[in-house]
């Protein structure tokens, strides 16, 4: 259980979209390609030749692997140190992460929730997680979102409690590039969560 509740909601929620399109002809990944992406300034056609390149064991010069990320139990989370800072919504960016068909940036709490509110997102209705979205498209994407590690939450979880939002001291923000829609994404974090309250106990 504890592995198959790594990246919470955010990664689970993602089970009934659509794999990214195939890559089209584009220039070559670049950091300041990569920063369009993280803002969801970016197609799925577009964002797939950096999925590519960064899911990778060899990825292009520009993106330095950081082994140690702060986040070593978040199965699934890759993170590279840019070749150079790039600005991603509003801010100077060294560092970015992808975990399945999220590419993120992490933010101090406060300033992860202070972009939440510029960029409109809403919180999805559930207790087991702190996650934010909103769809670029409401029917298919991309979206914006925000989430934490869910770390602290399952420690608590797998105590019988609840998580509390104040434990997450950063967020992920940035965009989820699968096929999916608002009402799907929200659907299927209210049955992962069921999963979790059932199989852990909650109270």
């Amino acid at each position: 259980m504890r592995r198959f509740t790594r990246g919470m909601i955010a990664t689970l929620a993602l089970v009934s979209g659509t794999p990214l399109l195939a890559a089209q002809e584009a220039g070559p990944p670049s950091p300041e390609g990569i920063a369009q992406a993280v803002e969801c300034r970016s197609s799925p056609a577009a964002y797939a030749p950096y999925y590519e390149a960064l899911f990778n064991d060899h990825p292009p010069g520009w993106a330095i692997p950081v082994r140690r990320n702060g986040h070593e139990g978040m199965t699934g989370l890759w993170t590279y140190r840019l070749a150079h800072p790039v600005t991603i919504f509003g801010r100077s960016v060294d560092t970015v992460s992808l975990l399945n068909t999220w590419v993120v940036i992490e933010l101090p709490r406060a300033q992860a929730l202070a972009l939440v509110r510029e960029k409109g997102m809403k919180r999805v209705p559930v207790r087991t997680d702190e996650t934010y979205y909103r769809g670029i498209d409401p029917d298919h994407g991309p979206m914006l979102g925000a989430f934490p590690d869910g770390d602290r939450a399952m420690a608590r979880m797998s105590g019988g409690h609840f998580p509390r939002d104040e434990d997450n001291a950063t967020l992920f923000v940035g965009c989820n590039y699968l096929d999916i829609s608002e009402t799907d994404f929200v659907e299927a974090a209210a049955g992962a969560e069921a999963m979790l309250i059932k199989d852990l106990k909650l109270k």
